[in-house]
């Protein structure tokens, strides 16, 4: 019986949202060594961690934010597979959880690994994201926000 040996590299990120003027605008993050990557805050899975814990520890290095000032909607959850830099021997998952900033004096405080950080509305978000993969990502969790105003 034949087995995979490819190694998957797991990561973990928040989709941080705030309502502004009854508008939803998503947290997004600028890389320091990658100008046009633009995402939310998210990052690797260490050793003997699990994906929650890798998403809240990422958020709170990433972007100084911890759930004490968020607040996680525990329906939603979003699995992106993809293959880092096209290369099939490196195979990636990204769990994605989606989550409120209920505390509006909460200040985002970004890590050495960003130059830059927005609050912006979907259609902006989805465009500044430098890969394809993320763009299902905010789609669905705005898709989902709104459908729990109805």
């Amino acid at each position: 019986m034949a087995t995979d040996s490819k190694k998957v590299i797991r990561s973990a990120g928040i989709v941080i949202y705030r309502v502004v003027d009854g508008s939803f605008e998503y947290l997004m993050l600028q890389a320091a060594d990658i100008k046009q990557h633009w995402t939310p805050p998210k990052g690797r899975v260490d050793p003997g961690e699990d994906e929650w814990t890798a998403a809240v520890r990422e958020t709170k290095e990433e972007a100084g934010l911890t759930p004490a000032v968020f607040k996680v909607d525990e329906t939603f959850q979003h699995t992106i597979f993809y293959n880092c830099n096209g290369d099939p021997n490196q195979p990636k998952t990204v769990k994605w959880w989606l989550a409120e900033l209920v505390d509006s004096s909460a200040q985002v405080v970004i890590s050495h690994e960003h130059d830059s950080f927005k609050w912006l509305p979907l259609e902006e978000a989805v465009t500044i994201v430098a890969y394809d993969e993320l763009k299902p990502l905010l789609r669905s969790a705005d898709q989902f926000l709104q459908s729990k105003r109805l």
